[in-house]
């Protein structure tokens, strides 16, 4: 019952009965070496690390251009910075010391037990054992499945689940209502949401996220417009200045920014006079790196039916593949606006 995507099955039979002697397996050692290292606030922090560095050299550019002036920029580069750490800082704390945890957890050795369910939490799969939330192995599902009761094996201080056992038997439409509710949490609609979609119609908080999306655009084009222009003032005022190759790759790049943001204006405004589409078919998910210059972004993506559509960080770690589902969708944006189960495989439960 494991899904493609979980790297790790926490219903195998052979690591549940070494976890019910309080013994870890050969592999579980080895993920857990790779969780208390701290992975998780080492990857939040790679954004200070790489940010920092990169503002300090162009910095140094153009003071040495002729900017003499650039000590304005400041507060804008404080700014840029204070929003770094902001979206970076507690993801940063929360890893480090769930490392720390996990670290005295291993020396304890001590494994508990708990009763619970398959449930979302702020970055994907969580264990939910009454009021406590318990950590699954890289927030995947590991072959549980939502709507489905277990005795959950797991670390006492981390809260990391080591294994699971089932108990009683799966039942087809309390999976498909919990994996329902899991994917509207994470792709944030409502079932009043979903509801309109299925009438064939675009719900007023879907018409307010594609509003959004148009003042995005908007403040997109608005934004590289005017500092392409700012910055063709500055250079035209500076004395001597002489890097107009490097000026006018800018401008190009400027000018790139502002034509997607008109793009994405216009169809923001197609798509809210328009009726949502609907796709049905297998799910599955993968990921693609975009590039621009020297800098890349993740971007996640849902893959159902002849169609993919880009998703959220926490969207993406949620779908189970191997799940048949139906899409209702914004058709000039491609834009997701609702997602439910059109069928659960048959499982042997």
């Amino acid at each position: 019952m494991l899904f493609p995507s979980s790297p790790i099955n926490l219903l195998d039979p052979a690591t549940l009965e070494t976890n019910r002697m309080g013994r870890l397996t050969p592999e579980q050692e080895a993920w857990l070496r790779t969780v208390s290292f701290g992975g998780s606030g080492f990857a939040a922090a790679l954004p200070i690390i790489i940010v920092v560095p990169m503002l300090c050299f162009f910095g140094f550019i153009f003071l040495q251009d002729g900017f003499t002036d650039a000590w304005i920029i400041l507060p804008f580069v404080g700014l840029f910075l204070t929003i770094v750490l902001w979206r970076t800082g507690p993801a940063l704390f929360d890893g480090v010391q769930r490392a720390l945890k996990l670290r005295s957890d291993r020396q304890s050795g001590i494994i508990r037990q708990s009763m619970g369910e398959l449930a979302f939490g702020r970055d994907g799969y969580v264990a939910q054992s009454g009021e406590r939330q318990l950590f699954l192995p890289f927030s995947e599902p590991g072959g549980l499945l939502p709507g489905v009761r277990y005795t959950f094996f797991h670390f006492e201080e981390s809260g990391i689940v080591l294994s699971a056992e089932q108990l009683g038997t799966a039942s087809t439409a309390a999976i498909r209502a919990g994996l329902n509710r899991i994917l509207a949490a994470a792709n944030n609609f409502s079932a009043e949401d979903l509801d309109a979609n299925q009438r064939g119609e675009i719900s007023p908080a879907q018409h307010s996220r594609l509003m959004r999306k148009l003042l995005a655009g908007l403040a997109l084009a608005f934004i590289f417009t005017l500092v392409g222009a700012g910055v063709i003032f500055g250079a035209s005022s500076a004395d001597g200045f002489e890097a107009w190759p490097i000026l006018i790759i800018f401008l190009a790049v400027f000018g790139v920014f502002a034509a997607i943001g008109i793009y994405t204006v216009i169809n923001s405004v197609m798509d809210m006079n328009a009726l949502p589409e609907v796709m049905e078919g297998r799910g599955s998910r993968h990921t693609e790196r975009r590039s621009s210059g020297r800098s890349s972004r993740t971007v996640y993506f849902y893959d159902i039916g002849n169609l993919k559509f880009e998703v959220s960080y926490r969207a993406y770690k949620v779908l189970m593949e191997e799940f048949d589902y139906r899409v209702h969708y914004a058709p000039r944006t491609k834009t997701l606006l609702s997602i439910e189960v059109a069928e659960v495989p048959n499982f042997n439960w």
